[in-house]
């Protein structure tokens, strides 16, 4: 599948490139973090100490005990982040201890917020410092987010319902070090989540108004390679071969939003999750099968290229979902909550009038190819509602 995306990459004109993240992957990947942050401070990248970052839930998981025994020489600082998702409060702390301890290199290990939490803090580190930013190490334990390749991430304010984002250079991680070893404690319901969100991420990277050849070749891998791996890693913890195959398509989905951004499936999530507290990728998948069936007739396009690209990149999407029409993917995403043991909308309660409201006030609607006023937006939501 990676050949697969490089030839499609290369046979369209115009392909644009972000500048990348170092990324070792593979089971057992984790064995080359000590390795690779001498390597980084041999180049002159980084300096120590370390400062390692860990979720507040980890410490049941056995893949703390792993990094921690192969960071053990290293004699680093450990800090755990203490939120569910990124607020200033907890991202504050972060920066305190990587203050404290003059991190030279910060190595982030956990889910995609985990991984926000510390990219947000490195790029306030570097702000504060003559010398420039700390490195930044991420080790994703969750498959899906591409959060350890993309140079932005999400602060949270619960009290004001808003999510807000933080793009630059400084956000985006050094290197990545990409386990599919690490997901296998997982349960169901978050590993569900988790993979959604590549497919969502991908199917959004290939239709946005920002896509180019190399973010569509990544986000179609992306979205096949959720399809084809999906139910076996769900249902089967221990089969390597599709936690790894979900956790390339992660890796993908991040390559290809780092390029694109993401579109109205990412901006009707952030009120649904802030309203109802569904996890991210669960939010994302809800509205991608009435989105894309509103994009597939590409009428009012926002696309530059124009309607008939638009379509085709819909119909590359279709074929990369193993159906023929846009009606039929909102089957294959039913069949995939329903896998996870994941709520459809029918069993969620909202109120489509308020998510479309802050779904509006969110930039990444603007990608969207096809235009989506609130009032349209709203209208999707209900349709929803009430099929």
């Amino acid at each position: 599948m990676e050949r697969q995306a490089r030839r499609e990459a290369h046979a369209e004109n115009g392909s644009r490139t972000v500048p990348g993240t170092r990324v070792v992957f593979g089971p057992g990947a984790t064995a080359a973090l000590p390795e690779l942050v001498r390597e980084l401070v041999a180049a002159g990248r980084a300096t120590m100490p370390v400062l390692l970052v860990f979720g507040a839930t980890s410490a049941s998981r056995p893949w703390r005990r792993r990094v921690t025994r192969e960071l053990d020489g290293l004699r680093p600082d450990v800090v755990e982040h203490a939120r569910r998702y990124p607020t200033e409060e907890s991202v504050g702390a972060l920066v305190d201890a990587g203050r404290a301890c003059g991190a030279g290199i910060v190595v982030a290990v956990g889910g995609g917020s985990v991984l926000d939490a510390a990219k947000i803090a490195r790029a306030r580190l570097a702000a504060e410092r003559a010398e420039g930013a700390p490195a930044l190490v991420t080790v994703p334990t969750t498959p899906g987010t591409g959060a350890e390749v993309t140079p932005f991430a999400t602060v949270w304010d619960f009290e004001r319902s808003k999510k807000e984002s933080v793009a630059s250079l400084e956000v985006r991680p050094t290197a990545a070090v990409v386990d599919p070893e690490l997901t296998a404690t997982m349960d169901r319901r978050e590993y569900g989540s988790s993979a959604l969100d590549a497919l969502v991420q991908g199917v959004e990277a290939a239709w946005s108004t920002r896509s180019t050849a190399e973010s569509i070749a990544l986000g179609l891998t992306a979205a096949g390679l959720v399809r084809e791996a999906y139910e076996a890693a769900v249902q089967e913890p221990e089969n390597l071969g599709a936690c790894t195959a979900i956790s390339l398509a992660g890796l993908h989905s991040g390559r290809a939003i780092a390029i694109s951004q993401t579109t109205a499936c990412h901006a009707i999530s952030y009120p649904l999750t802030l309203m109802t507290g569904l996890r991210h990728g669960h939010a994302c998948s809800l509205p991608l099968g009435q989105v894309l069936a509103y994009n597939a007739r590409a009428g009012d396009c926002m696309d530059a290229r124009g309607p008939e690209h638009v379509r085709g990149v819909v119909r590359r999407i279709l074929r990369a979902l193993g159906v023929c029409e846009p009606r039929e993917v909102e089957a294959v995403l039913e069949r995939f909550r329903r896998l996870a043991g994941l709520e459809e909308w029918s069993e969620v309660e909202f109120d489509a009038a308020s998510v479309a409201a802050q779904a509006a006030t969110y930039g990444r609607l603007s990608n969207n190819p096809r235009r989506l006023s609130r009032e349209r937006l709203q209208t999707l939501l209900e349709d929803r509602r009430t099929r």
